[in-house]
């Protein structure tokens, strides 16, 4: 029963892929990526990690129409490259999206960049000598707390308090 839902869920993404869709723009108004576009799943990609994905896509797309903006923000672009690298999707367009995260916004960028990272060395393994370019002036960019706190950093459990705290930061 779980297999035919989630089947249909994959195919009613897909189809809803192939209807309008609103474009985005980056900060030259250039095209970048268009809202409620989920790419199709490949075979190479579990189905698991491709619902990942979408619900990390269904995060940027819902926090960018909910700010009724023209363009994307640094942390709408890092969910699309992170959902996009669940997606199976080529990692040269990946580090288009990162980058493209980092020039919105270098410090919310790197210090998601360095919080992520310092954990899961994730986009370093996918991204390979690119990763480097990303890293190269993000040392120094962390997570702090105002309050005072043993550690002297903020932990950060969910996504939506990290997305919280770098909007107010």
């Amino acid at each position: 029963m779980k297999t035919i839902i989630l089947s249909l869920f994959i195919v009613f993404f897909n189809l809803y892929q192939s209807i309008g869709y609103s474009q985005t723009k980056d900060l030259n108004n250039e095209p970048v990526i268009e809202v409620d576009y989920y790419p199709a799943k490949s075979a190479a990609v579990s189905t698991k990690s491709y619902v990942k994905g979408i619900k990390e896509l269904d995060y940027a797309y819902y926090d960018f129409k909910r700010r009724e903006a023209s363009t994307m923000d640094y942390i709408e672009y890092w969910r699309i490259a992170v959902a996009y690298s669940y997606m199976g999707i080529e990692k040269d367009q990946i580090y288009n999206i990162l980058l493209k995260s980092k020039t919105n916004n270098k410090k919310g960028f790197c210090i998601i960049f360095n919080h992520f990272e310092k954990d899961r060395g994730y986009f370093k393994s996918l991204l390979g000598d690119a990763y480097q370019k990303l890293k190269g002036d993000c040392y120094g960019y962390n997570i702090t707390s105002k309050k005072t706190e043993p550690s002297g950093k903020f932990s950060l459990k969910t996504n939506k308090g990290m997305t919280q705290w770098l909007k107010k930061n």
